[in-house]
């Protein structure tokens, strides 16, 4: 997790956004691809997370049997927004944040592309941390 790898001087990957988030909220974090007729697999990860895999769309929908139990109806993509190359990820936050390293890939006839590293931080407006499971 990002805590490991930062107790580990491992490197941290390039983010590509940081993004403030409150629990109870909702997040967007952000992805475009360039509009394709053949819409491609994308997954969203978790770094850390056991199967890190939060949000997965193969052949035109959600694939919930591949998403992290604890993820299961919190993460979707807009639907009529994929068409456009919009696979921007609409998440619910139910627990508090600590920083979360979030990955957005895509990919074209099995060859993965990552699209972009996501830094999810917590609300700096949020005085008093709330904490509950979903």
């Amino acid at each position: 997790d990002l805590q490991s790898r930062t107790n580990r001087d491992l490197p941290l990957p390039a983010v590509s956004e940081k993004i403030r988030a409150s629990a109870g909220g909702t997040v967007i974090l952000p992805c475009h691809i360039s509009h394709s007729v053949d819409i491609p697999t994308v997954e969203w990860s978790k770094e850390g997370l056991d199967p890190n895999i939060i949000f997965l769309y193969q052949h035109g929908c959600d694939t919930f049997e591949m998403k992290n139990q604890v993820f299961q109806f919190r993460t979707n993509l807009i639907m009529n927004k994929v068409k456009d190359g919009d696979i921007s990820l609409h998440m619910f936050i139910c627990s508090c944040l600590i920083p979360e390293l979030y990955q957005c890939r895509v990919f074209w006839e099995r060859n993965p592309e990552t699209c972009g590293y996501f830094l999810l931080l917590p609300s700096i407006y949020s005085y008093k941390p709330q904490c509950w499971v979903c």
